[in-house]
């Protein structure tokens, strides 16, 4: 039960969202596709929407907000650095790719989707090299606030808490088949 309540608290927290395009001045647009996938709520969202459903204390509400805002504080800057790296990882691809010819731009994006799709997964699930130190140190400063999470609810709100992660994970999943389409 342990391990449900720290993975699910885990996966809350690595969806926190980096700054819209428009959020933020002199960016260009993410590219296709981006417009139409819902933000994911902010860490601790879940707990915060739902706190008198949990029975949540003032108390236990202060410290995991407080929590809460140490988290954002440590990671602000490693998103950014995130945000940075994809942004100058996309140009130079796409400064790669126009010296290419036609059919060599298919072959590289063919290579490219499969590089994506370790053991056959879901694009995107993989981040190049150059990244994962960075989230590496996000996953680590989430893991770290989930334990502290963890310690400030009782057993009974940690399973009615689980009950609301997974009843969001399943919408989301439904959301997710209805928006693909074949599927």
């Amino acid at each position: 039960m342990r391990d449900i309540w720290y993975l699910t608290l885990v996966v809350a927290l690595a969806s926190a969202p980096l700054p819209a395009p428009a959020q933020v001045s002199g960016q260009r647009p993410q590219t296709r596709g981006a417009e139409m996938r819902q933000p994911e709520p902010r860490p601790f969202a879940l707990l915060m929407e739902n706190r008198a459903q949990l029975g949540l204390t003032d108390e236990q509400v202060r410290r995991l907000e407080t929590i809460r805002n140490r988290l954002e504080e440590q990671n602000r800057p490693l998103r950014e650095q995130l945000r940075t790296a994809r942004e100058r990882l996309t140009e130079q691809r796409r400064g790669e790719m126009q010296k290419l010819t036609r059919q060599q731009r298919r072959e590289r994006m063919r290579q490219m989707r499969q590089q994506r799709r370790p053991g056959g997964g879901p694009p995107g699930m993989a981040l190049p090299p150059e990244l994962r130190p960075i989230a590496e140190r996000l996953r680590a400063n989430m893991d770290r606030a989930a334990e502290e999470a963890r310690d400030v609810l009782s057993v009974e709100q940690r399973v009615r808490a689980q009950e609301l992660t997974r009843t969001r994970m399943q919408r989301r999943r439904e959301e997710m088949r209805r928006r693909r389409p074949g599927v």
